[in-house]
């Protein structure tokens, strides 16, 4: 049998990676070897005939890559390729242990691997995969009933793709990197990072790619962090690049709380929605405009945000008035699909409707204006993905136009990660599985706001900011307002 050697690094230190591991990822920088050291692990248990090996890719023609890599170093073992060189394709050894090719690019896809068992499963360029259910779902179908033969996953990934932040949640976020932890599920997981210096034979006989690879520090900082050092919180593809929670030592688009003047008379304050019910979670997210400062700026402060999945537009209209009570809006945005989207006889802005009406009968002075936001046209999105670059900027001032207050975690958390959809370059990704329900939210609002006159600045007197003030802070409760256990639905026990 031809000996195989993995490179030091990151080679060895996942071949290394215990049994009891069922998820390895590998992945971040380019070049470092991460499809060779798969290419490795795959023939560890082929000595015993009942050996079972899937290899995924997105899609089947990815594999071809794959495969002339495979023929150089199994044929040598005695493999045999047949069925052809895409998915379907298999690969025999000697002893009858297989390998199979296969690929995930439809949500459906992987029912055709749920019949099957297999022992390991490599799956290239994992953040391609839209969902993490299905992953999830291919997952299933690795397992052995061999004692000698544990079941374990391995993924390879760049940053960037469709399922940034799925992989990212899953691999990276939880532990530090090389840290085999354990998941709320049971599993255990590990990530090993690789960069290319882990390849010599790369880094040391293809200097031209290693110059190119470089140079992006000088054209492209935030790319070249991504394909050099694999940062997981920049990408290739990444649609606002420019987000960043700290500029230097001082806190840039994310904030702790909310700027006194936000508090002061004559802000406006609006409610984003993007409506999801069932696979999709329906999104709330507040957001204060204020006047014009000294230098022209109209600054936007994004301050709350719900989340919640299988609620009803009654229901959602109650959370609503709860907080509007004590805390009026100038707006309630509904995304244009609540106009005419029915999951009962009427749409989901008339259901809003008559439940506002219905509370307005036991609290006359409840207000929520309820306003139609954009749709989803080419040009709509086009517009609101060019506002929110606008805001993001560096103003007049010295400041970024919108701020967000760090208890909107999901907004911070999947602004930076959007791509750029595969088949409209210009936009944001909306395919299913991409984490765009908050953006979405926020960015109705915008648009809508922008449209409307700039509240004027209001004369404050010294009482007023001593009463609205307290260490340059607003005081405004940013904890959550709704409690479901405590949540009285029917309108006349307020």
């Amino acid at each position: 049998m031809l000996e195989l050697k993995p490179l030091p690094g990151m080679q060895t230190l996942a071949l290394q990676v215990p049994d009891y591991v069922r998820e390895v990822l590998l992945g971040g920088a380019r070049g470092p070897g991460k499809s060779w050291a798969g290419m490795f692990r795959v023939v560890r248990y082929i000595d015993y005939p009942e050996y079972r090996v899937l290899v995924i890719r997105r899609k089947g023609v990815d594999l071809q890559t794959w495969i002339d890599r495979a023929k150089a170093m199994y044929k040598p073992m005695g493999a045999v390729f047949r069925g052809g060189e895409d998915a379907g394709g298999q690969i025999i050894f000697p002893s009858g242990a297989k390998v199979v090719f296969g690929y995930l690019d439809g949500p459906r896809d992987y029912e055709r691997y749920m019949g099957g068992e297999y022992h390991f499963a490599l799956i290239e360029e994992a953040t391609q995969i839209a969902e993490e259910d299905m992953f999830s779902k291919l997952t299933a179908s690795v397992r052995s009933t061999n004692p000698n033969i544990p079941a374990q996953i391995w993924l390879t990934a760049n940053p960037g793709g469709i399922g940034h932040m799925w992989v990212k949640q899953r691999f990276i976020t939880p532990a530090p990197t090389k840290t085999i932890f354990e998941a709320e599920s049971g599993i255990y997981r590990v990530f090993i990072p690789g960069l290319v210096t882990d390849n010599p034979y790369l880094y040391e006989n293809d200097k031209a790619y290693i110059t190119a690879l470089e140079d992006l520090q000088r054209t492209n900082p935030a790319l070249y962090r991504a394909w050099r050092y694999g940062d997981w919180d920049v990408f290739a593809g990444q649609v606002f690049s420019e987000f960043k929670q700290w500029e230097g030592t001082k806190p840039w688009h994310v904030i702790p709380r909310l700027p006194f003047d936000v508090m002061a008379k004559g802000v406006k304050r609006y409610i984003g929605m993007d409506w999801g019910f069932g696979h999709d979670p329906a999104v709330l997210e507040w957001i204060a405009v204020i006047p014009p400062n000294y230098y022209g700026v109209r600054r936007y402060y994004v301050y709350r945000e719900m989340t919640d999945l299988r609620v009803e537009a009654e229901e959602w209209l109650r959370r609503v008035a709860d907080v509007v009570v004590a805390e009026p809006t100038d707006g309630f945005i509904l995304p244009a699909d609540a106009y005419f989207h029915k999951e009962q006889a009427n749409t989901i802005a008339d259901r809003m409707a008559y439940e506002l009406k219905r509370a307005q009968q036991f609290n006359p002075g409840l207000k929520i204006p309820i306003l139609q936001g954009v749709g989803l046209s080419h040009a709509e999105r086009i517009n609101r993905q060019t506002q929110l670059h606008s805001l993001l900027a560096t103003q007049v001032d010295g400041e970024p136009g919108i701020m967000i207050t760090e208890n909107c975690r999901k907004l911070i958390e999947t602004i930076p990660i959007l791509p750029f959809s595969q088949t409209d370059p210009e936009t944001v990704e909306t395919k299913t599985g991409v984490p765009d329900h908050w953006y979405d939210a926020a960015t109705y609002a915008l648009y809508y706001i922008a449209d409307q006159p700039a509240p004027k600045q209001p004369r404050m007197s010294d009482d007023d900011i001593r009463n609205e003030v307290y260490g340059g802070y607003a005081r405004v409760d940013l904890r959550p307002v709704y409690d479901e256990d405590e949540y009285e639905k029917d309108w006349r026990s307020r």
